[in-house]
C-alpha cells in the first residue's frame, strides 16, 4: 500500500490540486474503510471549486471558477 497506517486515527488529507476529486474522494475511501476519521482535505489550487468531497470540508488557497 501506499498510504501511512490511519487505522482509528484522525486524519487531514493534503494534496496540492483538485481537478476531478477522484484522489481525494479515494483516500476517504481508504481512511474510512480502516476506522479513520477524515477531518478535513486542504488543496492549494480548486479547479472545481468544491466545498465537500463525501461530506469531507475542502479547504483551498486558490479556487479556480469559469466566468
Amino acid at each position: 500500500e501506499n498510504f501511512a497506517k490511519v487505522d482509528g486515527k484522525k486524519c487531514v488529507i493534503i494534496d496540492n490540486v483538485i481537478t476531478t476529486g477522484n484522489t481525494i474522494k479515494g483516500t476517504i475511501e481508504h481512511v474510512k474503510a480502516r476506522n479513520g476519521e477524515v477531518l478535513c482535505s486542504a488543496v492549494i489550487i480548486d479547479k472545481k471549486g468544491l466545498e465537500e468531497i463525501d461530506g469531507v470540508p475542502v479547504l483551498s488557497v486558490f479556487k479556480i471558477v469559469r466566468l
